[in-house]
């Protein structure tokens, strides 16, 4: 199944970045961070992706 767009969030010890726009291949591991990512589906559902080190 495709996605649309989304946000993908890294959170950090020190702070956060997030960047939205066109959602492709789950996210990767960051070292020392939480990564999410929330997606939109063409059918109306939703997917919401952690990854953690």
């Amino acid at each position: 199944m495709g996605w649309g767009s989304g946000c993908t969030a890294v959170f950090r010890s020190g702070g956060s970045n997030s960047v939205c726009g066109p959602v492709g291949e789950s996210p990767g591991k960051v070292d020392g961070a939480v990564v999410v990512q929330v997606a939109s589906g063409a059918d109306g559902t939703a997917v919401l992706r952690l990854v953690s080190d």
